[in-house]
């Protein structure tokens, strides 16, 4: 069994540090780490480069999608059996891979499992919160051998079939942030591959807090990715949950969401009220298809 983890990487050297430590010690060996450095500009260049045991690739920053796009493009050089996708702000338990890989006997049916994202006081993470598949009809079948079906999930410890990738192609990387792995692990699961939660896997999102997007409580530095999630949002809905819901969600967008804001946020209202506009009206004209996988 071969695993390669990709590990994506933007100017937090001190917890890419972490991350890789942690990959270093997993009870199951991983074949190959490859990290790919965004661009990086706070000594993490210097360090990877000092890293005899990394696989290295270093790009100019174009978003985190370009990243994860890449890294798994990348990954494919080694011929894994599987590819451990995270930020460089997750920290594995040291079980964490083994837990996954040896959930079941038979796991090939999976187009990918997730960890269970908890925050650095032990409770679950706010934005990592994997909602369960409870109409599938093996559901119950499944939770008795310990694993949730779920409907999607986020790039924070995604252990992805290289099989189901080659069928369905590799994350959108104009997405540049948010939703990406929403739309790459939905796209999956269409395809009619299984998608498990393994709660005895377990990674720690060490993000400032513990949080979840909200769009009525962030700070006026986070702004500008409301763009991307708006018009992100509505690529998902028109292509995986259907045009009437991209449809109902224009129409929010432009009537009740400045309503909405207006009324909800204590600053900063107009700044949110334009992004929210302009990625509604951006998501009409943004149509990029996924890039099939070619080795």
């Amino acid at each position: 069994m071969k695993v390669v983890a990709v590990v994506v990487t933007y100017n937090r050297l001190a917890l890419l540090q972490e991350c890789i430590a942690a990959l270093r010690n997993q009870t199951f060996s991983i074949a190959e780490i490859l990290v790919i450095n965004n661009g990086s500009t706070d000594g993490t260049t210097e360090w990877l480069n000092q890293q005899t045991d990394l696989q290295k690739v270093h790009e100019e920053n174009k978003g985190g999608t370009w990243g994860f796009y890449n890294g798994i493009k990348n990954a494919y050089r080694f011929q894994p059996n599987w590819i451990w996708i995270m930020d460089d702000d997750t920290v594995p338990h040291t079980n964490a891979l083994e837990k996954m890989l040896f959930c079941l006997p038979n796991i090939n049916k999976f187009g990918f499992l997730a960890s269970k994202v908890i925050w650095t006081d032990g409770n679950e993470h706010q934005m990592n919160i994997q909602h369960a598949d409870t109409k599938h009809p093996d559901f119950t079948s499944f939770q008795q051998q310990d694993i949730t079906l779920i409907q999607h999930s986020s790039f924070v410890s995604l252990l992805a079939n290289p099989i189901a990738i080659e069928q369905v192609g590799l994350p959108i990387k104009e997405f540049f942030i948010w939703k990406d792995d929403t739309e790459f692990t939905k796209r999956i699961i269409k395809a009619g591959w299984y998608a498990g939660l393994v709660k005895q896997s377990v990674v720690v999102h060490k993000t400032a807090a513990n949080f979840s997007v909200d769009m009525f409580a962030d700070s006026a530095t986070n702004c500008w990715k409301y763009f991307y999630g708006i018009r992100n949002d509505l690529y998902v809905r028109k292509h995986i949950k259907g045009y009437g819901s991209y449809v109902r969600n224009i129409f929010k967008n432009l009537s009740i969401m400045p309503i909405k804001i207006l009324l909800r946020r204590k600053s900063h209202r107009l700044p949110y009220i334009k992004q929210v506009v302009k990625g509604t009206f951006a998501a009409l004209s943004f149509n990029p298809q996924p890039e099939p996988f070619n080795q």
